[in-house]
């Protein structure tokens, strides 16, 4: 068995960082951006900053304060509360008065960024990469990432939040005491986990020795018998650039088979079809408080949270992703270096080169250090090795506030769209969190058989494929968990499996297919 990981929450001591990555290696910065000064207005929500730090928004944030004396640009930063921004934004979009810069187009407005362009709001940024915004175009083409960044006709819409690196923050625990009393070892296949599961049950009279809920059925396992989930959520996949379904797939009965296997032995509740996600982990919580249950899914930042919760003596190690077999890879990896933050340049901007001189600094060498660890000297040094540390003053502020949450106060990461490093608050996570972070995502494997995030549909593909996947999405939703249950004999899978086949699964196909070949031309 592994090594019982330390569950303090404090670090033992200050872990450094890693300086920027050899991809900012040659980004320059010629300021100031302009002789005159210029003032921009950046539409976007409020920032999520801890209160009685004063710091009230963007504006007082020191990074910020230096690039404009720098720069020679201002920022308007009209912040909308995060509650009011769909109404307030898509008002704004009605009113024809746009301002410079707005984020989240592609989340907001209704027909997405695509149709904000095509409706005349926002502007392409082609044509200004090269020359106002090299450091995020070489980013983008060296994370591989262009085509994902693209729409159908080759326009990029908006500067993006890239990631360094990629983490899975997500994924399942077992309790590492009873593991360790059991003498056995940390599942890797499907089979280990069931005779963990069993153990479980057996020895500690284990109510729930795996905690399901409906959104989490059999803990991910759907990717180790090769399919993209239990079709609950219309079940495409790809397969050598072939569009298909889960439902044509072998494996797919086998999965729903194991399932039931397991609800027979009493591994799981059979309340789980109408059991939630739990943001707060509080149903986990109750469970083992009692001793109620072994193995289930938990965020990388909710493990804690479980310290204290159950008996004295007990602790958590981090499952890998399962395979059916030892050396079996997963091909349903969907982690990204785009995240959904982004800010776009309006068409009534009068200084589209300067809001994307301002928008690319936070992707050069010395926007990167900014971004992420704060101001140099203040909350951040350089040791001896050339890394990143952060300073006492992070460590051990006077407010109160941990360390992650101290740097929201002089930090833009996770926030506004620029290149942040994932690793920038790992010092602050215990030896758990850090082991998980590492476990999680190895074992992803890769994404061969993942639609990727970047293929969409027009307007007129989504409003009919919408329409015709609601009833195979409704009629496998309400099937799937009587089959798991018993409530519906395998006699009948056939049955099920021909009823799917003869609606309009096959039009759901083609729509996307044609979407995905448009994507690979890009």
């Amino acid at each position: 068995a592994p090594e019982e990981p330390s569950t303090e929450s404090e670090p033992a001591e200050k872990e450094s960082n890693s300086a920027p990555d050899a991809e900012l290696a040659y980004s320059t910065v010629a300021f100031p951006f302009t002789d005159e000064p210029v003032t921009l207005e950046y539409y976007l929500a409020a920032p999520n900053i801890p209160a009685g730090g004063g710091i009230d928004g963007y504006a007082d944030m020191q990074v910020i304060q230096d690039l404009e004396a720098a720069s020679g640009v201002h920022i308007y930063f009209n912040e909308i509360s995060f509650a009011a921004y769909t109404t307030q934004f898509q008002l704004m979009c009605a009113s024809g008065l746009y301002p410079d810069m707005m984020s989240n187009v592609q989340q907001y407005y209704s027909t997405g960024a695509v149709g904000a362009y095509e409706d005349e709001i926002i502007i392409p940024l082609n044509d200004l990469l090269e020359e106002n915004a090299p450091d995020f175009l070489r980013l983008i083409e060296s994370k591989g990432v262009t085509s994902e960044l693209k729409d159908d006709n080759g326009n990029i819409l908006y500067f993006v939040q890239l990631l360094d690196s990629l983490a899975q923050k997500s994924g399942c625990v077992v309790r590492g005491d009873w593991l360790d009393a059991l003498n056995m070892d940390v599942p890797e296949t499907v089979s280990q986990m069931e005779d963990v599961l069993v153990a479980f049950k057996q020895t500690y009279d284990c109510q729930q020795p795996l905690y399901m809920t409906s959104s989490n059925s059999g803990a991910n396992l759907a990717g180790a018998f090769g399919l993209s989930g239990d079709g609950t959520d219309g079940g495409l996949m790809q397969v050598d650039g072939q569009i298909t379904t889960v439902f044509v797939q072998e494996e797919y009965l086998d999965y729903i088979q194991l399932l039931h296997s397991w609800f027979e032995k009493g591994l799981f509740s059979q309340d789980y079809v109408s059991t939630d996600y739990d943001p707060f982990a509080q149903l986990e919580k109750n469970l083992l408080a009692t001793n109620d249950v072994g193995v289930w899914s938990a965020n990388l930042n909710d493990l804690p949270g479980y310290d204290g919760v159950a008996e004295e003596g007990f602790y958590l190690y981090a499952v890998p992703a399962l395979v059916r077999e030892p050396g079996d890879v997963l091909h349903f990896n969907t982690l990204s270096y785009v995240e959904n933050s982004t800010v776009s340049i309006s068409t009534l901007c009068q200084y589209p080169e300067l809001a994307a001189n301002w928008s690319n600094y936070w992707y050069t060498d010395e926007g990167y250090l900014q971004y992420n660890y704060g101001v140099q000297d203040l909350t951040f040094t350089f040791d001896d090795a050339g890394e990143v540390e952060y300073t006492d003053m992070v460590y051990n502020n006077d407010l109160g506030f941990s360390g992650s949450q101290f740097l929201r106060l002089y930090c833009l990461a996770g926030q506004l769209p620029g290149y942040q490093a994932q690793r920038r608050t790992a010092c602050f996570y215990n030896e758990l969190q850090n082991q998980a972070w590492d476990i999680w995502t190895d074992s992803l494997g890769d994404s061969a058989n993942t639609i990727p995030s970047g293929v969409t549909l027009t307007a007129e593909e989504s409003t009919e494929y919408s329409n015709r996947i609601s009833d195979i999405e409704t009629y496998v939703s309400e099937n799937i968990p009587k089959f798991i249950l018993g409530m519906k004999p395998f006699e009948e899978w056939d049955e099920f499996i021909d009823n799917i086949l003869a609606s309009d699964i096959d039009r759901c196909v083609e729509i996307y297919q044609i979407a995905l070949d448009r994507y690979n031309n890009r």
